[in-house]
């Protein structure tokens, strides 16, 4: 775990349980014939995975929630998960978007929480590598919203908009949320790790960057794809 003053960074096991919200029945030519609300009496289906995990506590909580009001503050959570969800690939190098998602959420302990997670039966590393690149995959959904042509605050789908729930949204508040964040990220140069069952944290410097065997373009140590050309990167 990475601890930065009013936000932990970490990477955990955690038990995901997945539900049916609603079942839709299309013809051939995906027109919607039939819809049932809710699971269908189908039961709910819990499987352990990997998540990377992305938690502000709850005095840096609250202050967003002052600044923005808590419908608006827990819309902009929503965007930002949903942002850091669409740009993870930038980051973690080419993955099916069906092998990962994510989740936000205000915890009873007053935290906000956004974790991004495998899809796989007990994780296979994937979202693990957003740990590393939490400040980058940060910096990359604000310049989401500032470079997106759409002229309403709502946002569209290229950036904020909701496309499965009709909720409100805001790159405004959006933004204001990510910088909170992202100025939290900025504050620590050092990472903080502290491993489970070790009785001590261990301080370390970042690793010195690798260059791609292929186009030779600065990679992260712990890319397993190169960012530019997507070609995997050999283990050093």
């Amino acid at each position: 775990m990475t601890k930065y003053p009013q936000l932990s960074l970490s990477n955990e096991t955690i038990d995901v349980t997945e539900f049916l919200v609603n079942v839709v029945e299309k013809n051939r030519k995906g027109e919607t014939v039939n819809s049932w609300p809710g699971n269908a009496g189908m039961p709910i289906h819990p499987f352990p995975t990997e998540t990377t995990l992305l938690l502000l506590d709850r005095e840096l909580w609250e202050s967003i929630v002052g600044s923005l009001e808590n419908p608006v503050a827990i819309s902009a959570l929503h965007s930002c998960e949903r942002l850091i969800r669409s740009l993870f690939p930038t980051v973690s190098g080419p993955c099916d978007s069906q092998d990962f998602s994510s989740h936000s959420e205000i915890l009873p302990s007053g935290e906000a929480a956004i974790y991004l997670y495998d899809l796989v039966y007990f994780g296979v590393g994937l979202t693990t590598v957003a740990f590393d690149q939490m400040n980058e995959l940060i910096g990359k959904a604000i310049d989401r919203l500032d470079s997106c042509s759409c002229e309403d605050d709502l946002g569209c789908f290229k950036c904020i908009a909701n496309p499965r729930a009709d909720e409100a949204s805001s790159k405004k508040a959006t933004r204001f949320v990510l910088q909170k964040i992202k100025a939290q990220l900025d504050m620590v140069a050092e990472k903080v790790i502290e491993r489970k069952g070790d009785s001590e944290s261990s301080t370390f410097e970042l690793e010195p960057p690798i260059n791609c065997p292929t186009c030779n373009a600065t990679c992260s140590k712990s890319d397993r794809f190169c960012r530019n050309c997507g070609d995997k990167i050999a283990d050093q």
